[in-house]
């Protein structure tokens, strides 16, 4: 036999079959699957940010724990600074001092002393440790990676006419005014207007001394409330 013949009588058996195709699959198809799969991510992404708009950030701290009755700490901007400096017993012009008898008049809990001309904004926050954000202030909730807000249902500012040991009572020695957001702030690389806040504007000269004495009165979205009560002196200038 020859090396052709060899060759070509090798039995066809050695061949290995094809498999059956089950089932066709249609390009059609993957694109639909494929076109589903991203409209149900963008529906289910869309309602977690309409939840809460920081989703989309990758943070979720933009909404306080703490209510308005946790309000501890006192800020204040002077003039049209965007600067927060903190409201003590040490500072020299808005001092948050533990609740007594101050110039004879009794039960306040924040002294604001200026000349005409002068102008400041209290803001209102907590000093919250385990707060993930820089800073917990009081206003309207929007997302800010260095904030966490308490949302505000009103902020009023109620005048009182007193009698103190001394002096009585004056409105005329400052102005007030309220906002429940847009104070204009700066924290970090930041600047940002939903700080909620009490204008207090010297605009008056007295030829005397003259004592303002108001309530600040903030009610939360929860019903919390906080009252302050607050003594504004109008430094009289030396003619």
């Amino acid at each position: 036999m020859s090396t052709e013949e060899k060759i070509t009588s090798i039995p066809e058996t050695s061949k290995h079959p094809k498999p059956k195709r089950l089932f066709k699959i249609d390009k059609k198809h993957i694109q639909g699957f494929v076109a589903g799969v991203l409209v149900s991510a963008i529906v289910f992404t869309g309602l977690l940010a309409g939840y809460n708009p920081s989703f989309l950030t990758g943070s979720s701290y933009y909404i306080s724990t703490k209510t308005v009755a946790d309000i501890d700490t006192i800020y204040y901007l002077q003039g049209d600074s965007t600067k927060l400096e903190y409201a003590n017993n040490k500072a020299q012009k808005i001092k948050f001092i533990p609740t007594g008898k101050q110039y004879g008049f009794e039960d306040i809990d924040i002294i604001v002393e200026g000349s005409v001309g002068d102008k400041y904004s209290l803001v209102f926050g907590v000093s919250s440790s385990d707060s993930p954000a820089k800073m917990t202030l009081v206003g309207a909730s929007k997302y800010n990676p260095y904030i966490e807000w308490i949302p505000l249902t009103s902020i009023e500012w109620i005048p009182s006419s007193e009698n103190g040991d001394f002096y009585r009572s004056n409105e005329r020695g400052v102005v007030i005014s309220v906002k429940k957001s847009g104070v204009k702030t700066f924290v970090s690389p930041i600047q940002f207007s939903q700080t909620a806040g009490v204008i207090i504007e010297f605009k008056n000269i007295g030829k005397t001394d003259i004592y303002s004495v108001f309530n600040i009165l903030l009610t939360g979205t929860d019903g919390s409330i906080k009252n302050y009560k607050v003594l504004c002196h109008n430094i009289r200038i030396e003619s």
